[in-house]
């Protein structure tokens, strides 16, 4: 696909993203027919908006997560400042398509990496800190289970709102490869574990890391990554509150009005 057509297929995107539209479809002379040109389509989103670009989000690191939106593996999202919210704080309830929110380790990053790393141990030297995360994801597509994977990554990964607990530096006390975590509504709580995140958010850290030197995105010094939800995603509603709770690492809380 030429950069034309990218260009194209980024702003009916972005207009979906922004406006909080849901579309059947990217028109079919624009859709992505590999990552790299999906991910191109996220790219090309600075060419629509000033938001500041903070980082990335992973989808379905998970195999539930993968059925659920019917991926054959992990995706990446952009994090934006404008949709990054502090613990605790509140949003209006607006029109989710998905409903659910996820309990997510997320890793600030202490470096800029320009390239792969050889081994999984060498991560956490670019590791400033860990931060719990709640993510409330959502898709701009009617049926997102059939849209199919390049459409899902040119949609963000079902990027929306990120809730930012406190920072914890202490990464030598936490088995992230088992570690329990809880998420909760007003009504339900779901239990999960860290290794349901790739086998760990660690090593989710890694593939990510792999994913975006490989279709040339940038990785800075201070970027965000959260890893994927390490419960089955909980449904919430509108005047809901929710809290995700990680032993150790902390808490983070998220009210919706």
């Amino acid at each position: 696909m030429n950069k034309t057509k990218i260009y194209e297929a980024s702003k009916i995107m972005w207009n979906a993203i922004k406006n909080e539209e849901l579309i059947n479809s990217i028109p079919e002379k624009l859709i992505p027919i590999s990552k790299k040109e999906a991910y191109e389509i996220q790219k090309t989103y600075k060419s629509f908006t000033d938001y500041e670009h903070i980082g990335y989000k992973i989808a379905a690191t998970s195999i539930d997560g993968q059925k659920h939106i019917n991926v054959s593996g992990p995706i990446l999202g952009m994090l934006f400042k404008h949709n990054v919210y502090n613990n605790n704080d509140t949003i209006n309830f607006a029109n989710y398509n998905m409903g659910v929110a996820e309990a997510e380790i997320a890793f600030k990053l202490s470096k800029n990496i320009s390239s792969h790393l050889k081994e999984i141990r060498e991560i956490k030297r670019y590791i400033d800190c860990v931060i719990p995360a709640i993510e409330l994801p959502d898709t701009r597509f009617n049926n997102f289970e059939s849209v199919g994977e390049f459409q899902l990554i040119a949609d963000n990964a079902c990027a929306k709102y990120l809730f930012l607990g406190n920072p914890y530096s202490a990464l030598e006390r936490i088995n992230f490869e088992n570690h329990f975590v809880n998420i909760s509504t007003i009504d339900s709580s779901n239990e999960g574990n860290t290794l349901n995140v790739l086998g760990s958010p660690i090593k989710a850290l890694f593939w990510a890391i792999k994913e975006l030197i490989t279709y040339n995105l940038p990785v800075k010094k201070n970027m965000i990554i959260t890893t994927g939800t390490c419960t089955l995603p909980i449904k919430f509603q509108k005047e809901d509150k929710l809290e995700a709770y990680f032993g150790e690492i902390g808490n983070v809380k998220a009210n919706i009005n």
